[in-house]
């Protein structure tokens, strides 16, 4: 019989603790837990996290940047749907409210769907407001419905763009990616009544929201090609396929994200086991 094998039949028998020199000699196998160092935070690549960064950036940069192209064109609105100049300020009024309030109603939503479906709902309602507003006929008040619901799609986008931060970065590198989207957040402001002026000047009020709507609709042609789903409820750090529609086209044509495991390799696992 092994020392260990004795040692093991003492502790058997008996409780006391057994002093180093019990097992000299001797090499004992412990099964030790995984390291949590071997499962990383996220899967992303670093050009990958970019990508995520950039179209976050833009997507915060709406929200201000449509507040502030339109004041250049409250006095020509104003004579347009024949009202007073305190009338059309209700409209920014009723945008600020939607602003503040439309990220209450998403951050949750967006943690059991996913990031990626909400970021594109809010978008199309936020195009579909765009263009209701470029073809207004001079209502007031399609004016204001039609601007607090393009309030309501492009500033939810917050809540949801803080959630994929949180999903993909670690916290001693998320400084590092909020500070370059808050760049493109922040020339919203700065940007916005200059194109606004512009456009009013050569165009008139109605190519403002053309111009918004033609916007909204590039961005979103992005995300819907290169965006893919963060929600680490759905894809935990990136590694499990996503669902169909909380995947991004360039996903069918290539493995993206490259360290996700393969959806298609997945599919055609089950569609041979029918």
């Amino acid at each position: 019989m092994s020392k260990i094998d004795s040692i093991q039949q003492d502790r058997e028998t008996s409780p006391e603790i057994l002093a180093p020199e019990d097992l000299e000699g001797e090499f004992l196998t412990v099964a030790l837990p995984p390291s949590s160092a071997a499962t990383p935070y996220s899967v992303f690549t670093r050009m990958e996290r970019w990508i995520i960064t950039v179209i976050m950036g833009f997507a915060l940069f709406f929200s201000p940047m449509t507040a502030n192209v339109y004041f250049p064109a409250m006095r020509v609105l104003a004579q347009a749907t024949h009202v007073s100049l305190q009338e059309i300020n209700l409209t920014i009024t009723a945008y600020v409210v939607l602003q503040g309030v439309a990220p209450l109603f998403v951050g949750d939503l967006a943690d059991k769907v996913g990031r990626r479906p909400v970021y594109v709902s809010t978008f199309i309602v936020y195009i579909a407001a765009s263009l209701g507003l470029a073809l207004n006929k001079s209502s007031y008040a399609t004016l204001i419905a039609l601007r607090t619901l393009q309030s309501a799609g492009c500033s939810a986008t917050a809540a949801i763009s803080y959630g994929v931060l949180a999903d993909v970065a670690m916290p001693a590198k998320r400084g590092r990616m909020l500070g370059a989207a808050m760049v493109a957040a922040n020339t919203g402001p700065t940007i916005g009544p200059l194109l606004g002026g512009i456009i009013i000047d050569q165009l008139g009020w109605r190519w403002v929201f053309w111009f918004l709507t033609i916007l909204g609709s590039g961005f979103l042609l992005v995300l819907l090609s290169l965006f893919p789903e963060t929600s680490r409820r759905l894809v935990d750090n990136g590694s499990c396929p996503a669902r169909r529609w909380n995947r991004p086209l360039v996903s069918y044509l290539w493995q993206y994200p490259r360290n996700a495991k393969s959806t298609m390799s997945e599919h055609s696992l089950t569609s041979s086991a029918l």
